[in-house]
């Protein structure tokens, strides 16, 4: 960490959010929530965050990335995944570029070098 990695995403993050209608989320600090409450959680956080309803409750994490690519698959998106220290929450949350719209944005921040 060190060199505002998040500080970086969060200014990119408010820069353009506005040309995405509402369908945006930042997941901050990935690394530690995905230890404490799990990956089912954050896919329902960004269920939630991007549709504004708590109509979800997702029992799997196949059954996240389902509801994500049914959902989300027609919308312009924008998502920061920020502090990402696993493929597991990649391949959970943002794994095909399918999954989203024309015009979506992807912002990952990661201490992993390779």
């Amino acid at each position: 960490g060190g060199v505002g990695k998040t500080t970086l995403a969060k200014a990119i993050y408010n820069r353009i959010f506005r040309q995405f209608g509402g369908c945006c989320c930042f997941l901050s600090d990935i690394r530690s929530k995905a230890e404490e409450s799990g990956l089912i959680k954050l896919q329902e956080k960004l269920l939630y965050q991007i549709l504004k309803t708590k109509e979800f409750e997702v029992d799997s994490v196949a059954e996240g990335v389902n509801l994500i690519k049914a959902r989300l698959g027609s919308k312009k998106v924008l998502i920061v995944l920020d502090d990402v220290d696993h493929r597991s929450q990649l391949e959970s949350l943002t794994r095909e570029r399918s999954w989203f719209g024309s015009g979506s944005v992807i912002i990952i921040t990661t201490r992993d070098e390779h």
